[in-house]
């Protein structure tokens, strides 16, 4: 199967040909045929499970093609062509904290872009995202396909760290604010999140429970709530439960963690604003429409 999936390139030989002249394959064509061009159909899954294969081709061109529209080529060669932009740092503490927005590995199909949360230089958490177009009104919004936290066993120090820095925190919501801020640079209201049973490495009765409390659970959480679509929608801005509702401890505790939040946000929009592209500029003035592949 690994051999005969890349060969369903031939039976979308023109939308492959309108991919491999975005500008991102441009720019960066040499390493992507090196690493893996066709990720989107030579992995079994692409960001999610129950995808056909002509929805694999035309997600993936949707996120080119944005990637192509909204960004500099100083974002591109920084992103796709080196080691990411580093969106948010905090070393105030005893540990360097920072969050990084890279390309996504092609050896794995949870998505093209990460967000990284590291500590001391050791990962800790990452959420893999695409951008894709609604299927009910066409705006482009992120994708989310993976939130992963790295196993415990490879992380004890980073995480003691970080919990000792920011206590009652967790990494996955500081990833998350990263995507917020990625969301709202561009003039997204929303992001789109994958279903635990639908997530790439969901298999039925195995960790189910687990991959509940990691997708829908944390989407909840966010605010978000399965749309029947693609699945989870999560309205921005998230986790915006009015502070009035708590008591006075949970408040205080609550006002913290939202400090953090909006702290890595407004770096995120700072550090990717001077890479917006001018054709993009229109982006905040309306929604984004859907990449139409002819």
């Amino acid at each position: 199967m690994s051999i005969l999936r890349p060969l369903r390139v031939l039976a979308y030989r023109e939308a492959h040909r309108k991919l491999l002249a975005l500008p991102v394959y441009k720019q960066f064509g040499a390493t992507m045929l090196r690493e893996d061009p066709f990720h989107h159909i030579s992995h079994g899954h692409y960001l999610r499970q129950g995808l056909t294969v002509r929805q694999r081709v035309q997600y993936v061109y949707q996120h080119y093609a944005f990637e192509s529209r909204q960004w500099t080529d100083d974002y591109r060669q920084a992103v796709y062509g080196g080691s990411g932009l580093e969106l948010w740092r905090s070393d105030g503490g005893g540990a360097v904290v920072t969050i990084r927005l890279e390309a996504g590995r092609r050896d794995a199909s949870e998505g093209d872009l990460s967000i990284v949360l590291s500590v001391n230089n050791a990962p800790l958490h990452r959420i893999r995202f695409s951008w894709l177009a609604d299927t009910q009104d066409g705006t482009v919004r992120p994708f989310l396909a993976s939130s992963q936290t790295f196993p415990r066993s490879r992380n004890t120090d980073a995480l003691f760290a970080f919990e000792r820095d920011f206590p009652q925190n967790s990494p996955a919501f500081f990833c998350f604010a990263a995507v917020e801020g990625v969301a709202r640079v561009v003039g997204c209201t929303a992001v789109l999140a994958v279903r635990s049973h639908e997530q790439i490495c969901a298999r039925k009765g195995r960790d189910t429970a687990h991959f509940k409390r990691s997708y829908d659970n944390f989407w909840r959480a966010l605010g978000g709530w399965d749309c029947g679509r693609q699945g989870f929608l999560v309205p921005l801005p998230a986790h915006d439960k009015p502070l009035s509702k708590m008591s006075s401890s949970r408040r205080r505790r609550a006002q913290k963690r939202r400090r953090h939040w909006k702290a890595i946000e407004a770096a995120t929009v700072e550090t990717l604003e001077p890479f917006l592209s001018r054709i993009s500029s229109s982006a905040k003035e309306g929604p984004l429409r859907r990449v139409v592949m002819q």
